[in-house]
């Protein structure tokens, strides 16, 4: 295995231990209670983190990532399917899909031959769910002496398909939320991002500093919460 792929292991394992329940969290301001839908399409599902959150919804979903590393890590789930694939490439039948859902993922996929997939794979009356959150970690960070700079990579949490004509929008909202964490979870989080891997672990020194980030974190006794931004949006297809 190449040091690459190696800490593409290590950081899907730590993304797959704990994501805090901010997927649930949103979609519960996005979808009625007690909705139905046929079949979801979970693009970017990474772990199936954001798949599990949809399933009570469902009664299939198909979920799809380009990367292998993340599906692998992924758990079975009864009426999932995982595949390694980009809605482009995504083999499901003609206009199936009633509910979409992008979380933290379209930032990486959006572009016009996605919107033409969209429309291809999904029921005119779909639903398009776009969401994303921000965890405030720079605090917990500087406990390690990292000091990182204000935005990683210019990625846009805030990123939707406001500026797509074929979408109308039916509801969007910006919140923050807090969250009751153990010092383990936290540990998961600030080791499940490839940059915050690579500074930690130059910091202790291990290939994989998980314990001894959680060790950190108990002796500075470091607040066990986590506070997030969220960010949602979820559409339909225009008629016009």
């Amino acid at each position: 295995m190449g040091m690459s792929q190696q800490y593409n292991s290590h950081i899907s394992r730590h993304y797959a231990a704990y994501r805090p329940p901010l997927h649930q969290m949103i979609l519960n301001k996005l979808i009625p209670l007690n909705s139905h839908f046929k079949q979801g399409l979970d693009v970017g599902c990474g772990t199936g983190v954001s798949t599990l959150a949809l399933t009570p919804y469902c009664e299939r979903i198909l979920a799809i990532d380009p990367s292998a590393d993340m599906i692998a890590q992924t758990q079975a789930i009864k009426g999932v399917e995982y595949r390694v694939a980009t809605a482009q490439e995504c083999s499901l039948e003609e206009h199936k899909a009633d509910v979409v859902t992008f979380a933290g993922s379209l930032f990486y996929a959006q572009s016009e031959s996605l919107c033409i997939a969209l429309k291809r794979l999904c029921q005119p009356d779909a639903k398009v769910l776009v969401y994303d959150f921000e965890v405030h970690l720079d605090a917990l960070l500087q406990r390690f002496d990292i000091h990182t700079p204000p935005s990683e990579g210019g990625y846009d949490h805030q990123v939707n398909f406001d500026n797509h004509g074929i979408f109308a929008p039916l509801q969007q909202g910006q919140e923050t939320l807090s969250i009751a964490v153990s010092h383990q979870q936290i540990a998961h989080v600030l080791l499940a991002s490839e940059s915050r891997y690579q500074l930690l672990r130059d910091a202790f020194h291990l290939s994989d500093p998980f314990q001894a980030v959680v060790e950190r974190l108990i002796t500075c006794e470091a607040p066990q919460t986590l506070t997030a931004d969220i960010f949602y949006s979820c559409y339909t297809f225009s008629q016009r």
